[in-house]
């Protein structure tokens, strides 16, 4: 079994560099990267093929777009909602670092990091080891299905993905890192006998 999980689009949100939010449609860029995203899958495609993804628009845009170019069907999945980031929702880096100093500065050492996951601790954020779980229920909904499984996803959903697959978790000194994808890029696994390893990456992805 095939697990490539791609990073969506490049979004207007994107643009303004802001966090998390109610998501907004692909720029003309991100549709490009979308093309590219499915270009990088077709070589590795079999017979039996999925893209699932979440409510967020340019996570759907994405999979919409990436679905009739792999002959895969979509599947939409609550599981894969990106992780709520409480007060720094929506805003900006810039809001956030002036509106809420402290929290923003605890996520900009997280993803540098200088910070593990557990003392992240982001005013009125979704629970950590629930959005955890949240990962672990949706990759063993994948158990015994062959083929290509594509997950579309944001930046939380894939660094959680990642860290699942690899074997981290959000305890201390569990390993649970952010992980920079580019906006539509993709990193396969290949999965078989209960372990994960990575089949491809981008050359900035450091696993």
């Amino acid at each position: 079994m095939l697990v490539a999980l791609v990073r969506h689009g490049e979004s207007y949100k994107n643009l303004r560099n802001e966090h998390g939010g109610a998501g907004e449609a692909l720029t003309a860029n991100g549709r490009k990267q979308v093309v590219a995203a499915a270009r990088v899958l077709g070589p590795v495609c079999v017979d039996t093929r999925r893209v699932y993804y979440s409510r967020r628009v340019q996570v759907r845009e994405t999979a919409e777009t990436l679905a009739p170019m792999l002959g895969a069907d979509l599947v939409r999945c609550d599981l894969l909602h990106p992780l709520y980031l409480g007060r720094l929702d929506g805003l900006s880096n810039d809001e956030a670092r002036r509106e809420f100093p402290l929290a923003a500065r605890r996520m900009e050492r997280w993803r540098h990091g200088e910070l593990e996951a557990r003392d992240l601790r982001l005013p009125g954020a979704e629970n950590l080891r629930a959005f955890w779980s949240r990962g672990v229920s949706f990759l063993a909904s994948l158990k015994h299905k062959e083929g290509l499984h594509a997950v579309v996803g944001t930046r939380s959903i894939l660094t959680l993905l990642i860290s699942i697959l690899l074997g981290r978790d959000t305890g201390r000194g569990g390993g649970y890192v952010y992980v920079e994808v580019p906006c539509g890029g993709v990193v396969t696994f290949v999965l078989g006998d209960g372990a994960a390893r990575v089949l491809g990456r981008l050359s900035n992805f450091r696993p």
